[in-house]
């Protein structure tokens, strides 16, 4: 599709996300009425409706869905596209959006992305926190670039680039029993109240497997997702 459709792909795109052509018109910084008419020029330009219109917003039509799965898939090349072009110019420019788990925001991520601008300053960074199936789907949906994930299920539709190994850890006070220990076993663990993750990251569903096959049952006291918690 010609590049001059990329405006019109992204106002599509923002109106299926945000579910109204109002809300879209918001974040778009465009007149709602501006931007229906948009849509509508479009809409009559492929003699097909993408998107039913109700009092309290819209929703996509089976037509839209199909649209929509184009429009991202358009938006990414597109984006690559000029990435590369711009390389070619020396200027490295260009937006890089990654879907992470929480666990890596409070001190992998700044480390990381820091030392990445340092080399290239007019790089641009979005993040989108959530667990690791969703940061797949992220991927996959072309709403992200990367995904960094713990223990992702993975698709035939992305490509693993790197992995690295990571330790499971259990925290306590200085002044717990368990603290005086050179080596803590996973099996150590049950006699005490734990403070888990909720069963939507892949170390607690890693730690249930292992406490499966070894007939552990933990007393778990607070179950959250959120890991500063």
């Amino acid at each position: 599709m010609p590049m001059r459709y990329q405006q019109v792909l992204h106002y599509v795109l923002e109106v299926a996300r945000a579910g109204s052509i109002r809300g879209a018109s918001e974040r778009l910084n465009i007149t709602s009425s501006a931007l229906n008419r948009r849509i509508q020029d479009l809409e009559a330009e492929l003699e097909t409706p993408l998107f039913q219109r109700w009092p309290r917003g819209v929703r996509l039509t089976s037509a839209g869905e199909v649209f929509v799965r184009f429009a991202r898939t358009q938006v990414a090349e597109g984006d690559r596209l000029k990435s590369a072009l711009e390389d070619l110019r020396g200027l490295r420019r260009g937006h890089i959006d990654i879907a992470c788990s929480q666990a890596l925001i409070c001190d992998y991520l700044p480390t990381q992305i820091t030392r990445f601008q340092k080399r290239y300053p007019l790089i641009t960074f979005g993040t989108k926190v959530t667990d690791h199936d969703h940061a797949v789907d992220a991927l996959i949906n072309f709403e992200a670039d990367i995904a960094i994930a713990y223990r992702p299920s993975l698709s035939p539709a992305v490509q693993q680039l790197a992995s690295m190994p990571q330790r499971t850890m259990a925290l306590m006070r200085s002044d717990h029993p368990l603290a005086q220990r050179d080596i803590v076993r996973f099996s150590d663990l049950a006699g005490y109240p734990l403070a888990m993750p909720d069963r939507r990251y892949g170390s607690r569903q890693l730690l249930e497997e292992a406490a499966a096959q070894r007939d552990l049952h933990f007393a778990i006291k607070i179950e959250s997702d959120s890991f500063e918690l």
